[in-house]
C-alpha cells in the first residue's frame, strides 16, 4: 500500500508542474490546539514545497478575540523569526464563530461570500468538542499498567456527559421563546455545524481550478468504533460516548463520498452550490467539485481533555512513552499531529486519486503518524468495516508498524482487530447511505427553519416600525 513519506514527494509535482503564480486560500476551522499546529505546519510546509511565487491565505477561526489575537501573534512570530523574506507570500485571516451555534456559522458563510475570496482551496474541519467529563481513574491505571500502547491509542476509562444539547439555536421574538427541537451539542460542535458551514460554501469551494480541486476535510479520531454509534439515536442524545459517536459519523460520511452511488444522491444534493440559501455570488465559476477525506491526527496532546496541569503532563509522558514502546500513532504534539492535514491539503489531486485507486480501492483515512524519534508521516488508517481502502481484501500483512511484543497482533492495530471483507463493506455502506440520508435531513430542515425565523422577525418588526 502506497503511503506519504515526505512532504517533497508529496507536493513534488505541483511544483514541477506550475507555470505560473498560484494564490492558495486555506480555511482552518478552530486554531487552538491540533488547529494551531495544522496553521504552523502549512506555513513551513508551503515555503518548502510551493514555488516562491505561490501565496497562500490562511482563514483560522476561534471562537473568541483573546484567541484570535493568540494565534495571530503566534502565526506573525514564526513568519518573522523563520521566514522574514516571504511575509509578503502569506495573509493570515482570523474569523470569529461558533461551531454549536448555526446562526454563528451563518454569518461566517455569509461574510465570507461576500468577500473578495475567489475561491477555497481546502477547508479542514477541526473544530470540535470533546463532552468528556473526567476520567474513570482506577480503570485507567489499570489498562494503563496492562497495556500502555493499546490504552492510550484506544482508551476505554474516558466518562462523558450524556444528553447534553446546544443552547436555542433562534433568539426569543419579543420575549416568546421560538419552536424548535433540540440539537445535540457534541453532535453539533463536531459534524453539524462543519456540515452546515460546508454547503454553504460550496460556491466558493466549486470555484477552484478544475485540475486542482478543492478538497473538504474532515478531523477524524482513531476513537469512534460501531458499539459507539446507533442510527435511531442519530444525534447521540443517549450515547454514552458522544464523541466517538460523532467520529464514526465522520468515517461514514467521508469514506463513502466518492463514487458509491448509495450515497450519490445525498452528496450530491449537499455539494450543489445553487441549493445554499445564502445567494451565492452568481459570477463565480463552477469548475469542478470538491472531494471530501477523512484524516485523523493520531494521539495528542491537547485541552480538549479537561484535566489539572499536573495531570496533562502526565498524559503526555504517557503517550511518549507509548511511542517508544512503537505505537505509530502517539504523535503527541499538535505540530507533528498536524501532518495529515497538511499533506492532504496539499498533495497533488492526481496523486491523491492515485494513492487511493492504489490495488483497486477507494476511500482511505489517512492518519498522522510518528516514529520513536518524533518523525512524523502519513499512513493509511483501519476503519472497522471499511478496512483500509474499502476494498474487501485481506490487508494483515501490509504496514501497521511491526509486530507488538505484548498481546500479540500489530503496534498500529487495535488488539483483535480483523480485516473487513466485502460483504463488511456493503454493510458498511449502507449505513453510511442511512448517514448521509440523516445528514441531508437534517441540514434542509434547519436551512428552512433559519429562514422562517428570518422572515417572522422581519415582520415583527415591520408590525412595529
Amino acid at each position: 500500500m502506497s503511503r506519504f513519506t515526505s512532504h517533497q514527494q508529496i507536493c513534488g509535482a505541483t511544483v514541477a508542474s506550475r507555470s505560473r503564480p498560484y494564490n492558495e486560500w486555506f480555511i482552518d476551522l478552530d486554531s487552538s490546539g491540533t488547529g494551531l499546529g495544522i496553521c504552523q505546519r502549512l506555513i513551513d510546509d508551503f515555503i518548502q514545497v510551493k514555488p516562491v511565487t505561490d501565496r497562500l491565505t490562511i482563514i483560522f477561526t476561534t471562537r473568541s478575540a483573546s484567541k484570535a489575537a493568540a494565534t495571530l501573534r503566534n502565526l506573525q512570530v514564526r513568519l518573522k523569526v523563520r521566514y522574514a523574506d516571504d511575509i509578503h507570500r502569506f495573509t493570515l485571516s482570523p474569523e470569529s464563530v461558533d461551531l454549536s451555534d448555526l446562526r454563528s456559522v451563518r454569518a461566517l458563510a455569509q461574510k465570507l461570500l461576500a468577500s473578495d475570496i475567489p475561491c477555497i482551496d481546502a477547508l479542514v474541519l477541526n473544530a470540535g468538542i470533546g463532552g468528556w467529563s473526567g476520567l474513570n481513574w482506577g480503570l485507567a491505571v489499570r489498562t494503563i499498567l496492562y497495556d500502555l500502547r493499546r490504552a492510550t491509542t484506544w482508551p476505554t476509562f474516558k466518562l462523558s456527559y450524556v444528553g447534553t444539547v446546544t443552547k436555542p439555536q433562534l433568539p426569543p421574538i419579543h420575549g416568546q421563546n421560538a419552536d424548535e427541537p433540540p440539537l445535540a451539542e457534541v453532535f453539533c460542535a463536531n459534524v453539524f455545524g462543519h456540515y452546515m458551514l460546508a454547503h454553504w460554501l460550496t460556491p466558493l469551494l466549486w470555484s477552484c481550478n478544475s485540475v486542482r480541486p478543492a478538497r473538504i476535510l474532515w478531523m477524524g479520531s482513531l476513537g469512534g468504533q460501531p458499539e459507539d454509534f446507533r442510527i435511531d439515536d442519530f444525534q447521540g442524545f443517549k450515547a454514552q460516548s458522544p464523541y466517538e459517536h460523532t467520529k464514526w459519523i465522520t468515517d461514514h460520511m467521508a469514506l463513502t463520498a466518492q463514487n458509491e452511488p448509495a450515497t450519490e444522491r445525498y452528496v450530491k444534493s449537499f455539494l450543489d452550490p445553487t441549493t445554499s440559501t445564502l445567494a451565492p455570488n452568481q459570477d463565480r465559476p463552477r469548475n469542478e467539485r470538491p472531494s471530501i477525506r477523512v484524516i485523523h491526527p493520531g494521539i495528542v496532546h491537547t485541552a480538549i481533555i479537561d484535566l489539572p496541569w499536573i495531570l496533562m503532563q502526565g498524559y503526555a509522558l504517557v503517550v511518549i512513552l507509548a511511542r517508544w514502546l512503537g505505537s505509530p500513532w502517539a504523535t503527541a504534539t499538535s505540530y507533528v499531529a498536524a501532518i495529515s492535514a497538511v499533506s492532504l491539503a496539499l498533495a497533488p489531486h492526481k496523486q491523491l486519486m492515485e494513492m487511493e485507486e492504489d490495488e483497486g480501492g477507494k476511500a482511505i483515512k489517512w492518519g498522522s503518524a510518528v516514529n520513536r524519534w518524533g518523525t512524523a508521516r502519513v499512513e493509511t488508517s483501519e476503519v472497522v468495516g471499511w478496512g483500509i481502502n474499502g476494498s474487501g481484501k485481506p490487508y494483515s500483512a501490509t504496514w501497521w508498524g511491526g509486530p507488538a511484543w505484548w498481546m500479540g497482533g500489530y503496534v498500529g492495530r487495535n488488539h483483535g482487530a480483523k480485516d473487513a471483507t466485502k460483504e463488511d463493506v456493503e454493510n458498511f455502506v449502507v449505513q453510511s447511505a442511512q448517514v448521509w440520508k440523516k445528514l441531508e435531513e437534517l441540514r434542509v430542515e434547519w436551512e428552512h427553519r433559519l429562514e422562517d425565523y428570518d422572515k417572522k422577525v422581519s415582520h415583527e418588526n415591520g408590525s412595529l416600525g
